[in-house]
């Protein structure tokens, strides 16, 4: 693990962004240590879901002492705000850099390319199915804010879902999959201008999701380039071994 250093003014970027994935990622066991954040969830295998996230870079008091309390079983999340002594404890012990996610926003915008129908879907169960997780449905039952599920349709075959969770004028994206196959590179886009529209009608301005480095995830999010996203910044998951 490395050292990530952000200046003050992104850093505020951060905590805002920290804070609206926590409303959609609401773990079922969350516990306090000052400003570190412990999440536990039995029914689902996530990372984000059982991981231990400090939010204050000056909250590195008595590290070895809290990790060995809460941690040792689940890994750091490490983002930009882990206070440098948990950095330099890793260093100097048997945590390993498992994976770096990357969170990336951009603005809303609502050109519109090739004809294709989009569907919203506001039944969760059904969500759930295509899923085929009961603890998917227990995640979503857990968000508080407004959930709206996407689904992008051309000639009576679904090509594209997005699930996206609406929080204040930001939506998260916690789904995001398109068809294996599917090669309608314009209908793509053309779904994604279209669930853009959908949600400025809510007065959303700006969406953010996480990816990771796998081929999938950054094809997924190549799409998304044409929409102003960026990455905001990255973070990496550490563990005992």
């Amino acid at each position: 693990m490395e050292l990530i250093v952000v200046d003050p003014i992104r850093l505020s970027k951060v905590r805002q962004l920290e804070a609206l994935s926590s409303r959609v990622w609401v773990a079922e066991d969350i516990f306090y240590d000052r400003t570190w954040v412990f999440r536990r969830t039995e029914d689902f295998l996530s990372r984000r879901l059982n991981s231990v996230t400090p939010l204050d870079p000056m909250d590195g008091e008595n590290v070895e002492e809290r990790i060995k309390r809460f941690s040792l079983s689940i890994p750091l999340r490490a983002t930009p705000l882990v206070p440098p002594a948990v950095i330099n404890y890793c260093q100097g012990t048997n945590w390993k850099k498992s994976v770096s996610i990357f969170v990336v926003l951009g603005k809303v915008c609502s050109s519109v390319q090739e004809e294709c129908c989009v569907r919203v879907v506001k039944d969760m169960e059904y969500v759930t199915t295509l899923f085929k997780k009961q603890s998917f449905l227990a995640l979503l039952r857990r968000v508080k804010c407004e959930k709206l599920h996407f689904l992008g349709e051309m000639g009576g075959i679904v090509f594209a879902n997005m699930l996206v969770v609406c929080d204040g004028d930001f939506a998260g994206i916690l789904d995001f999959s398109i068809r294996r196959n599917f090669d309608k590179e314009n209908a793509k886009r053309g779904f994604i201008t279209r669930v853009w529209s959908r949600l400025k009608e809510k007065n959303i301005a700006k969406v953010w999701l996480e990816v990771t480095r796998s081929r999938e995830s950054l094809s997924l999010f190549q799409l998304l380039l044409d929409s102003s996203f960026q990455v905001s910044y990255s973070y990496e998951y550490a563990y005992w071994s």
